[in-house]
């Protein structure tokens, strides 16, 4: 059984707000999927999915456990849908790799997405003729495969923001240590959790 791929992004026509000149007024996102993503994702090994295929009565339940169980996720950037971006903030939290931003090379992403790797792909036309799809599959194959193991930005930063978490849940617990009464006078080393203990005993 192959790999899964699951393919965070918007579905149907939508409209792009993109600056006149720059890029299309409306992407058929469908067309985009059968014709560019699908492709290429079956010819990197995964078997390609997206939620809309998913059928059941709790659709956010199946969801979530595609992102997290699925190997690799793939998001499309391009315009700003809240869904997606709620789908990656899941994904990067889930997983420590296994996902790969894409959008248009014309798309602004917000501030904080910005910053993040994305493979960017030419999008002259919405409607994905053959020849516009072509030059997209050949603009991402290469890319999604050498960030498949990125890792997560969440999770990369994650035991820095634990470490500091401690160090000020230790400076905290020291502050208390000095006015608590049932600390002073001890000569014995800090144990915070077994004082904090004592005292709530004392006190009941």
């Amino acid at each position: 059984m192959s790999p899964l791929c699951f393919m965070v992004m918007p579905y149907g026509r939508k409209a792009t707000q993109a600056e006149a000149g720059r890029g299309p007024g409306e992407i058929d996102f469908n067309a985009l999927w059968d014709r560019a993503y699908v492709p290429v994702i079956k010819k990197l090994g995964y078997t390609p999915v997206r939620a809309d295929q998913d059928v059941g009565v709790l659709i956010i339940t199946q969801m979530l456990e595609r992102l997290y169980f699925s190997d690799l996720v793939l998001a499309d950037m391009t315009i700003a849908n809240t869904n997606v971006y709620y789908e990656v903030g899941i994904r990067h939290a889930a997983q420590k790799r296994g996902c790969v931003l894409l959008a248009a090379d014309w798309s602004k992403p917000i501030f904080d997405v910005a910053q993040m790797r994305t493979v960017r792909y030419p999008l002259p036309e919405g409607n994905i003729e053959a020849t516009t799809a072509e030059v997209i599959k050949n603009a991402i194959e290469v890319p999604i495969a050498r960030l498949i193991n990125g890792s997560s930005p969440m999770l990369m930063r994650l035991p820095v923001i634990r470490a500091r978490w401690i160090r000020r849940r230790r400076r905290l617990c020291r502050l208390i240590c000095t006015i608590s009464p049932i600390c002073k006078g001890r000569s014995e080393p800090f144990v915070p959790c077994r004082r904090r203990n004592e005292w709530r005993k004392r006190s009941s």
